[in-house]
């Protein structure tokens, strides 16, 4: 439990460095990126398996691919934002397998007031950013939207646990899931629909998203030990 706790702490600590490093272009900081952005999720990991006893597979999972998609958007092309997309697609399986463990199976999904706010955002945010995205290149458009899609069918399942689920990990795992929608999203515009990349942006998406992958770790771990 020690050493998953000081893992914890460096997952911090490199959240805060790799965020501000994603908002300069410089050499050094590009380089000091390629350590920092690839150690993030092996590090969370690590304290992950370490916190308890046999934790989660598909958490494990959801990391591991979640690490494949941070080292493809190292790359700045096409093809390695597409593979990029991908991994964290497979990720985002993992974490779908999770949620419906332990959603709450005496409604339907649909009658959630978080699942229609969810899909009226993605309504209405990912055809913009396909869009734009096609602008770019036509192959994008599908892949994009289809992520979108697939990144709220994972949100709307977090938002929708069992009330027998721990209420404060309920919280955490919603607060997790909404913080990851808004880290792609916040993505997808800053590539796809701004006119030129933000500094502030790169930095707002990079601080929603480790934020988002600690808590989705630290919900699921507290759910369902």
């Amino acid at each position: 439990m020690r050493i998953s706790r000081v893992l914890a702490a460096g997952y911090v600590v490199l959240s805060g460095i790799d965020t501000w490093l994603a908002g300069s272009t410089t050499p050094r900081a590009v380089a000091a990126r390629r350590l920092t952005k690839s150690a993030l999720m092996p590090t969370l990991a690590a304290a992950t398996a370490t916190a308890r006893p046999n934790p989660p597979r598909a958490l494990l999972a959801a990391q591991g691919f979640s690490w494949g998609g941070d080292l493809a958007l190292l790359g700045s092309s096409e093809t390695a934002f597409l593979a990029g997309a991908g991994s964290f697609g497979v990720g985002h399986v993992g974490y779908l397998t999770l949620w419906r463990s332990l959603r709450d199976r005496s409604a339907s999904l649909w009658s959630h007031p978080s699942t229609k706010v969810l899909v009226g955002s993605t309504l209405a945010a990912a055809p913009v950013i396909a869009w734009a995205a096609a602008k770019q290149n036509p192959v994008l458009a599908g892949p994009v939207a289809a992520y979108a899609v697939g990144l709220t069918a994972v949100a709307a399942q977090a938002c929708a646990l069992d009330e027998s689920v721990d209420p404060v990990a309920r919280r955490m795992i919603a607060a997790g899931a909404l913080s990851f929608l808004a880290s792609d999203t916040i993505l997808g515009a800053n590539m796809f629909v701004l006119p030129e990349k933000s500094a502030l942006a790169e930095r707002a998406v990079m601080a929603t998203y480790t934020a988002a992958q600690g808590l989705l770790a630290a919900g699921a771990l507290r759910a369902t030990n």
